[in-house]
């Protein structure tokens, strides 16, 4: 690799492959699933890296443990984070976040908001430090409800230890607040507000032109999802304690505001978007705590920001976070000027992958992709020699495809009004009987099937047996609508889990002629 890096021409069609050994570079080089691999075509070196950081949501127990264990830097900043914020959360930090133990405790446990924002914010700063070791520096943020808070202290807005601090009280203040849910579901603000009318709920977040998050009090999320399920709208329910950046927080606000006034504000180095406007934070606005009370009420504007940051910038976007939420939600937005590629820093939750490998991955996606030329820091003081190696063999064919509209389509669209169910009566309307399964199937023709039927969720025209859902953008809403779809076609039901956990389409194929045959 060193050869390759320092004594070859650098070509715009790159792969960076992880591997331990000569045998495990070959035995992945000639592997049809490409999972510990990464291609891109990079038109320029030194293009611009934005950082977008992740959202409450997307912690997990162990989350970046391997990194933990075996980056110093990492270990670090997480250690710091842990002992400035003993007092507020009464607990270790470390603990909440590795455990031996996974189950439901545990798992519960790191739900809380006054655990989860200080531990999101501590992961998220260690992973920005490991990157800036490794030599990338963001020209530019933006961060996903108090993913901001990490943008903040890596643009210097306040140190790590005040904005842990600062963090953990904004959690402990929201904990405090009556429960709340939140609902994930298709379909644009414009559209979703008439709908809205009169019902106890808001628009919280804005995540892309045709995927809107709304919240309130739990019976009427509920309500409302039912409602939705009636006119044939898929909505999702968020792993949430409380409806974040809606009317439900107004009584937090002041609270939090006077918690931090005497904390020390800095001008931001480095830019970010904010959150409340979507446009580029102001010195003013990141150097006030009313600024930030501000935050924590009002709805996050995600699609307009990243809009924004990627017009203005034409980045590589690195996901900076313990999962792949941004991820997923980067091909659902619609405009040519923010399709920009962007690269996860960690593996989602159900993947059984090493966490330090999947980082190294995705430092090798961020070369592939143009973001940085020179990856001579990852050897460290190591003392490598360039080899001889052969030339290199060309196959002179351009592909192209076009891309799909059809994953933008608003479903609230087809509808003028959905009409509330009589009170007392929250069952869903019955729905008609899934046909019936197919007398036979071969293993190719059910994998045709497999396909089609992802190609329609995901909205994408080729997709191969070996690409994998959530590379491919897929998230938790697009997997129930595909599920869906394979039922209609297979007359059994699917569950996400094995969706999410499947490596490729071609290992779900599988795994669903196990589930036809009767063999779990």
């Amino acid at each position: 690799d060193l050869t390759l890096q320092f004594g070859r021409r650098q070509f715009e069609h790159r792969r960076a492959i992880v591997c331990r050994s000569i045998e495990d570079a070959i035995q992945n080089l000639e592997s049809p699933i490409q999972t510990t691999s990464i291609g891109a075509i990079a038109r320029t070196d030194n293009r611009s890296v934005c950082f977008a950081f992740s959202g409450q949501g997307s912690q997990h127990i162990n989350m970046c443990r391997d990194l933990y264990a075996t980056e110093r830097l990492f270990a670090e900043t997480i250690g710091r984070c842990a002992e400035a914020v003993a007092d507020i959360i009464g607990c270790s930090l470390i603990d909440l976040i590795f455990s031996d133990v996974e189950n439901e405790a545990t798992s519960e446990r790191l739900q809380q908001t006054s655990y989860a924002q200080p531990a999101l914010f501590a992961v998220e700063c260690g992973l920005a430090r490991l990157w800036a070791h490794y030599g990338v520096t963001p020209a530019a943020m933006i961060g996903h409800s108090i993913g901001e808070f990490a943008a903040a202290h890596v643009a210097g807005v306040f140190s790590l230890e005040d904005g842990a601090r600062i963090v953990a009280k904004r959690g402990a203040v929201m904990q405090q607040m009556k429960a709340g849910a939140m609902l994930s579901l298709r379909g644009r603000p414009e559209h979703l507000e008439p709908v809205m009318v009169g019902r106890n709920l808001a628009i919280v977040v804005i995540n892309g032109p045709g995927l809107t998050v709304v919240g309130g009090p739990v019976d009427d999320i509920r309500e409302f999802e039912v409602e939705l399920s009636a006119a044939d709208i898929r909505s999702t329910i968020l792993r949430t304690s409380h409806a974040f950046h809606s009317f439900m927080m107004d009584e937090a606000v002041g609270p939090f505001v006077d918690e931090i006034k005497d904390y020390k504000f800095a001008a931001p180095e480095i830019p970010f978007i904010s959150n409340v406007t979507g446009d580029w934070i102001t010195t003013e606005q990141a150097t006030s705590p009313e600024y930030w009370g501000e935050h924590l009420r009002s709805p996050v504007q995600y699609a307009t920001g990243i809009e924004k940051l990627c017009a203005d910038y034409s980045p590589v976007l690195v996901e900076v976070g313990p999962g792949q939420v941004l991820t997923a939600l980067q091909p659902e937005q619609a405009t040519p000027s923010n399709q920009m590629p962007i690269i996860p820093s960690a593996r989602n939750f159900k993947q059984s992958v090493d966490d330090a490998a999947y980082f190294y991955r995705a430092l090798g996606g961020l070369w592939a992709n143009g973001g940085v030329s020179d990856l001579g820091t990852f050897y460290g003081t190591e003392a490598r020699f360039k080899v001889s190696l052969p030339g290199y063999q060309f196959q002179r064919k351009r592909y192209w495809i076009d891309p799909s509209e059809s994953q933008f389509e608003d479903p609230l669209r087809r509808v003028d009004h959905i009409a509330p169910p009589q009170r007392g009566d929250a069952q869903s309307p019955a729905r008609e009987p899934a046909s019936a399964p197919p007398p036979s199937l071969r293993q190719d023709e059910l994998l045709a099937i497999v396909l089609e039927t992802a190609r329609q969720a995901l909205g994408i025209s080729e997709i191969r047996p070996g690409d994998n859902f959530v590379d491919l953008g897929g998230h938790s809403l697009v997997g129930a609508q595909m599920l869906a779809l394979l039922q209609e076609r297979l007359g059994k039901p699917v569950s996400i889990d094995l969706l999410i956990q499947s490596e490729s389409f071609e290992q779900l194929t599988e795994s669903i002629a196990e589930l036809l045959s009767g063999n779990p």
